[in-house]
């Protein structure tokens, strides 16, 4: 599906917070900090602290917007695309390294779905990193107007402090940092999750740009199965057809009553049968019940009864 790929890094900006890192992946984005109340983020006089504003300012430059988890793809030049998943993982207790790996997962079958849509170029970026603990960081006692884990604004406490003009933001916000993976003392437990900081974990950004195949046509997928449906176990029979030579399998699931089967792929001139259990045994059987047949790499629904 990939033609060619460039793993490349860019500085990121400080402190490394959602706030200021996607602020910082805007078009003309010479950043302004200001504190008051909270830290406000400007570019020019349009505030970008927030999503929402982020969002409008994609949009009054003519650039499509939408969140990763929709799936209406809009015909566009340039897209860009918004997932917040890896942040919401740091607010799970007990993080493991299979979270991150079906991160990755959802993030190819979303670019696999961006190239079924015609799309040749993908870009993916971040606002930051972080630092993940698994044990107890060194805390360091530190005052400010704010104060979080890993910075500190209008603080003059800390390993490293400089003016938010000298690290090439707008501004004379006073920053502080602590040294290493320390954290400064914030009340409450110590999240496993962590950003904000100057290592290299926060601060230097991946970069990976993809040149991506034309897709070649896929198999045709039809679906067989005995009506009316009387028994909680439903055999499907699934049969491929196609008018080209150099068609590619397709992978596919059944979904019958939100119960879906497992991924299974289906080669040019190959029939399968799944055998897929989608009523519960103290559940009532429904008058009706749906089937769906749906490409597991673009979602693409290829049948539905």
């Amino acid at each position: 599906s990939v033609e060619e790929v460039k793993v490349e890094w860019l500085y990121g900006v400080l402190p490394s917070i959602t706030e200021v890192g996607m602020a910082a992946l805007l078009p003309d984005a010479q950043l302004s900090l200001a504190f008051d109340n909270s830290l406000k983020v400007s570019i020019g006089n349009k505030s970008v602290t927030d999503k929402s504003e982020r969002v409008a300012y994609l949009k009054e430059r003519g650039i499509s917007v939408m969140d990763f988890d929709s799936q209406n793809i809009p015909g566009a030049d340039v897209l860009v695309i918004m997932m917040r998943e890896i942040d919401r993982l740091g607010e799970i207790v007990d993080i493991a390294p299979q979270n991150l790996i079906e991160i990755v997962d959802k993030i190819s079958n979303r670019i696999l779905k961006l190239r079924e849509f015609g799309f040749r170029s993908v870009v993916l970026g971040g606002d930051h990193g972080f630092l993940y603990h698994r044990k107890e960081p060194e805390r360091v006692a530190c005052k400010g107007e704010v104060v979080k884990w890993r910075f500190a604004i209008n603080s003059s406490e800390g390993n490293f402090v400089a003016k938010a003009d000298a690290l090439g933001i707008n501004g004379d916000l006073l920053l502080a940092f602590p040294a290493g993976t320390s954290i400064f003392a914030v009340q409450g437990r110590t999240p496993e999750f962590v950003h904000g900081g100057l290592s290299l974990q926060e601060a230097i950004v991946p970069v990976v740009t993809l040149k991506l195949a034309k897709p070649k046509e896929k198999v045709k997928v039809s679906v067989e199965y005995s009506e009316p449906i009387t028994s909680r176990i439903v055999l499907i029979k699934l049969k491929t057809s196609f008018e080209r030579l150099d068609v590619e399998p397709r992978r596919v699931y059944v979904e019958v009553n939100k119960k879906k089967s497992d991924g299974i792929t289906l080669a040019p001139g190959k029939a399968e049968t799944i055998r897929l259990g989608w009523l519960s045994e103290f559940e009532e059987p429904p008058e009706e019940v749906e089937i769906k047949v749906v490409d597991y790499d673009t979602g693409e629904v290829m049948s539905k009864r």
